[in-house]
């Protein structure tokens, strides 16, 4: 099985997206050892041209990416665009890849609810459909900016990070066996009350506190 990993994160390495990424591909290979991944982060430059054509010796592709907006960030976005239009031009729509390509999407938000990310998942939906390709199945995840702080204290199968880890692992299943399902959206395993006093806790005033700022400073807004 060959499966195809396009990253939409702006950082480089070691954010969310990618813990999650790297999290999957152990959840898929658990199930099914002999997977060739090929991952490409689209953060500086977009897919090798020579890719497109290759699109049809994959089984599956996984669009992972942070929620920007609601919508998905703009780079990913435009390399989404640039694959529909090859496989909608006179050379792409003879492409083996078209009706047989199975696109799962994994979107992770830094709000506590996960269902904020429905509408980047309908976005990716609607885009596989445009593009003559097959949309399996969706993972929502929210907590986003707590996960990672949190992956480096502790396994993703224990506290807060179990069920998130839980969701992933299902995820897997379904991606190794080819399998479609309706979406999929997780919270973090604590309460919404807790998560917001922890985000304002090191989000908002330590980080405030790092850039020499009051905590009443972040309150001001422009007249």
């Amino acid at each position: 099985m060959k499966i195809m990993i396009i990253t939409g994160s702006p950082k480089p390495n070691g954010g969310t997206t990618s813990i999650l990424v790297d999290q999957l591909k152990k959840s898929i290979l658990s199930q099914k050892s002999d997977v060739d991944f090929a991952t490409f982060n689209i953060r500086s430059n977009f897919l090798p041209e020579n890719e497109y054509e290759n699109l049809e010796n994959y089984d599956a592709l996984i669009i992972a990416c942070p929620l920007y907006i609601d919508s998905l960030p703009s780079h990913l976005l435009t390399q989404l665009v640039k694959i529909e239009e090859y496989l909608n031009s006179k050379k792409g729509e003879k492409s083996k890849a078209k009706n047989k390509l199975q696109i799962y999407g994994l979107v992770n938000c830094g709000f506590y609810e996960a269902k904020y990310n429905t509408i980047a998942l309908r976005i990716i939906r609607m885009w596989a459909i445009k593009s003559g390709l097959i949309f399996a199945s969706g993972l929502g995840i929210s907590g986003g900016e707590m996960i990672s702080l949190l992956s480096k204290k502790m396994k993703m199968d224990t506290g807060p990070l179990k069920p998130i880890n839980q969701a992933l692992d299902n995820f897997g299943v379904l991606i190794a066996e080819e399998k479609c399902a309706t979406n999929n959206y997780v919270t973090p395993g604590i309460p919404r009350w807790f998560f917001v006093q922890a985000a304002n806790a090191s989000f908002c005033k330590g980080n405030a506190k790092k850039n020499g700022l009051t905590t009443k400073q972040l309150y001001y807004q422009i007249p």
